[in-house]
C-alpha cells in the first residue's frame, strides 16, 4: 500500500484554510482578481519567503476556488529552456482541456535555477511571462539573488513569513484527530519548536514519528534521535533535502556526534515526503542516496560493521 504524504493529503482546498500570512493572502487574491478582470498590474506574481509557509498551498487552493486548471512545474524537473518550451509554453496559449474557466501556471523554486547549469531557463521564464494569456505564479525562498533581478521587475512581489508555533500546533492536532492518533502535547510542542516556522516540515516530522503507531509519546522522538538542545535529526534531514548546492548539504553534516547510519535511514524515509509530487526529484534523490550508502558501507565494511537501511543489513 502506497503512503500518501500528509502534506498532500491535508493540503488546504480553500483559501481561508491556508494557515498564516493574512497580508500575503490578501495581496495575492487582489492580484489574481485583477487578472480575472483582464487588467493585471503585473502578469506574474513572485511569492517569496521561507519554505513551508503556504506559498504553493495558496496557489493550489486559489485554483480550486476560482475554477482554474493548475499547470505546475518544479525547478527540480523543469528548469532548462528546452524543458520549459516542451512542457509549459503551449499551456500559456491554449484553452483549458478540462473545460474550466482558465488556467494558472505555477513554477516552484525559481531561485533553484542555475544560469550556468540550466542555461536559458531564466530567459525562457521571462519570455513565458510576456506571452502568457494566463496568470503565472513563481515561488522562491530568496528572491534577492542578483540572477533574478530581471525576473523580479516583471512580478508582483508578495512576501510570506514563518508560521507561528500556535498555528503549527493547531494543524498538527487536527491531523492527529483525523488520523486517529493519540499524540502527547509534549510531542506536538517539540515538533512545532523544531520546525521553526516551517509547517510542511512539521507535518512531515509528525508523519515520520507516527508511522505505524496509534499513540506517540516523547520517547518516540528520543528514539528517533531528537535532541532538544542542539541541531536535531529533523533539522539535519531538512537542511540536506532542501539545500540548493552540495556545499550547503555538506555543511549540515559537520556535527562531530552525528549518527550517519541513522541519517541514512531518515533520508530514506523522508525523501518521498519532501519532494512529492516531483517524480524526477524523488528518483534523483534516491539515486544520490544509494551512492552515499555505497560509500558509507564501504567504509563500514573496512571496520567490520554493517549498516541497517530500511530493515536490511547491508
Amino acid at each position: 500500500m502506497s503512503i500518501v504524504p500528509w502534506v498532500e493529503k491535508y493540503r488546504p482546498r480553500r483559501i481561508e484554510d491556508v494557515v498564516g500570512n493574512p497580508d500575503a493572502k490578501k495581496a495575492f487574491i487582489a492580484w489574481l482578481n485583477k487578472w480575472m478582470k483582464g487588467s493585471p498590474s503585473k502578469k506574474a506574481a513572485l511569492l517569496y519567503g521561507p519554505p513551508g509557509t503556504g506559498k504553493t498551498s495558496l496557489v493550489h487552493a486559489a485554483a480550486l476556488q476560482y475554477g482554474l486548471e493548475l499547470i505546475e512545474a518544479n525547478a527540480s524537473d523543469v528548469r532548462t529552456e528546452r524543458a520549459l518550451r516542451e512542457r509549459i509554453f503551449k499551456a500559456t496559449t491554449e484553452t483549458s482541456l478540462l473545460g474550466l474557466r482558465g488556467k494558472i501556471l505555477l513554477l516552484d523554486e525559481v531561485d533553484g535555477i542555475s544560469p550556468r547549469e540550466d542555461r536559458g531557463g531564466l530567459e525562457a521564464i521571462i519570455e513565458l511571462i510576456k506571452i502568457s494569456r494566463y496568470p503565472i505564479v513563481l515561488t522562491a525562498n530568496d528572491p534577492w539573488d542578483p540572477k533574478l533581478r530581471s525576473l523580479r521587475d516583471l512580478c508582483e512581489l508578495i512576501q510570506f513569513r514563518k508560521i507561528g508555533k500556535r498555528e503549527i500546533k493547531f494543524i498538527l492536532r487536527e491531523i492527529c484527530k483525523k488520523e486517529g492518533i493519540e499524540c502527547e502535547e509534549s510531542v506536538i510542542s517539540a515538533i512545532a519548536d523544531s520546525a521553526q516556522g516551517d509547517l510542511r516540515a512539521a507535518i512531515n516530522d509528525l508523519q515520520s514519528v507516527s508511522l505505524g503507531k496509534k499513540r506517540v509519546t516523547l520517547t518516540d522522538l528520543e528514539i528517533l534521535g531528537y535532541r532538544a538542545k542542539q541541531l536535531n535529526m529533523f533539522e539535519i534531514v531538512r537542511y540536506v533535502l532542501t539545500a540548493k548546492r552540495p556545499e550547503q548539504a555538506k555543511a549540515a553534516l559537520s556535527m562531530p556526534s552525528l549518527d550517519y547510519e541513522m541519517l541514512l535511514q531518515w533520508l530514506n524515509e523522508n525523501i518521498l515526503y519532501q519532494y512529492w509530487p516531483s517524480i524526477r526529484a524523488i528518483v534523483d534523490a534516491y539515486d544520490a542516496l544509494s551512492k552515499a550508502c555505497l560509500l558509507y558501507t564501504s567504509d563500514a565494511a573496512d571496520d567490520g560493521e554493517s549498516v541497517d537501511l530500511g530493515g536490511r543489513r547491508i
